[in-house]
Parts: structure tokens; sequence; C-alpha cells
């Protein structure tokens, strides 16, 4: 038996292996900013926060597409003792109005379950935001079983569509209050004039879904001025 190998090799024929985060179909995107909806893809906010006196600043940023991440950077300037920074992935509320009993969705201890016009409440799929419906993973080669009320279509760009699925065992949730579905730096300490690289090569990235926010708080714990900046390494369908 003899096997073929098709990939670079060096000059004398030795076949080259290098390490990769990410699935071929993906391009590697270094993100200082987020995307925007009306502006498109790099249109957001730059990923950056200043401070002059004791607060919490906080600023909430995202992509229109979903996105592997697989790590990033921060850099931080005039940090003192008790200044910090958080980082958090928001699933905001899915939002829901009163439908006197002609609605198509009922709320049940904050979950919204799909109603044929006869829900107490209604919700509009257009801004709906899904959440990963699913048991805890035994481990990484067991499947979950899904167990929630909504399908997404999960398009490779843009927000795609949300329809109601088989009850109990959709892949999707909808949940009508605002969630932290992960806090990737928890009160990471700034001080002094430093910067910290965020990458873990060894873990698998996340997906992260266009739908959902990268929430960054900067904690200035006095009167001062405190800047922090960052960076995320990712990758997505298309770039521009």
């Amino acid at each position: 038996m003899s096997i073929s190998y098709l990939g670079p090799t060096t000059s004398d024929g030795k076949p080259i292996f290098l390490p990769n985060l990410f699935p071929g179909n993906v391009l590697l995107y270094y993100a200082g900013c987020g995307d925007s909806r009306e502006g498109g893809r790099g249109a957001g906010p730059l990923f950056q926060l200043s401070s002059t006196t004791a607060e919490d600043k906080v600023i909430d940023v995202y992509f229109n597409d979903w996105v592997y991440l697989a790590g990033g950077a921060l850099s931080w300037s005039g940090g003192e003792i008790g200044d910090y920074a958080v980082l958090d992935v928001i699933c905001p509320a899915t939002p829901v109005t009163p439908a006197n009993g002609e609605g198509n969705c009922n709320v049940v201890n904050g979950v919204i379950v799909p109603a044929l016009g006869n829900g107490s409440y209604s919700v509009d799929l257009s801004v709906a935001t899904p959440v990963p419906a699913q048991t805890v993973l035994v481990d990484e080669f067991t499947p979950s079983t899904p167990n929630g009320y909504w399908d997404w279509s999960e398009p490779p760009t843009g927000l795609g569509t949300i329809t109601p699925g088989s009850p109990g065992a959709a892949s999707w949730h909808l949940i009508a209050a605002e969630i932290t579905l992960v806090r990737f730096i928890s009160k990471m300490p700034l001080v002094g004039t430093g910067s910290m690289d965020a990458q873990v090569p060894a873990v698998k990235p996340k997906k992260i879904l266009p739908q959902w926010k990268f929430r960054v708080t900067l904690h200035n714990s006095g009167e001062k001025s405190l800047n922090l900046t960052w960076h995320f390494i990712t990758a997505r369908i298309t770039t521009v």
C-alpha cells in the first residue's frame, strides 16, 4: 500500500506540516475595530477606551458575520493598582411585546416558545438573538442533544433567518433577557504601561455569532488618565 501526499514539501521532498487553528474555507482577520450594520465590515468603533475619572467605561462591538475567535492582545497606559479590564461575550435580549392571546410566542421562565397565533407575546424574529440550545457536553467527542425551540439558517455571512423549530429538539433558544455567554478576560490588572498577548494556540477557536456582542469594560479606580487598546485574532468567510 502507498500513500500520496499532495501538500507542500521542502527542497528535498520532505512534507511540511503546520498547525492551523481554522478550517480551510476562512480567511485570517486581525480586527482592530468592529463592524457596522449600516456601514459594513470594518466600519464599527475602534477597539479603544479612555477614562479620566473613577468609573467603568464600557463599549459593545460586533461583527456582521460569524467569526472564529482565536485570541488577541491588549495594551494599556496610566494604570494603577485597582485598575482592570473585562471582556465578555453578550447575547442581547430578544425583545417581545404583549399580544393579548394573539401572538406568535409565549415566554416561559425567560425562554421564548413558539405559538400558533394564540400566544401571550409577539416576537420580531428579524431582530432575535439565538443561543445554542444544548445539554452540557460530556467531552469534546460526545455530541450533545439540542433542546431548543427555534431553527437558525446559519449563513456564512449576515444574520440569517430564525424560524420555529421542533419543540424541545431544535438547536437554538431565544431568551427574553440579556445574558452573558462567556467571560474571556476577568478583571485583568492594568498597572503602569504594558501589554498582554492573549493568544493560546492549543485552544480550539470559538465561533461568535453576528447577533452577539463583545463587551469590553475598562475599570478606572481613580482620578487619572487610563487608556486601553486591543485587537482580536479571528477568521471569517469574507473580510471586505
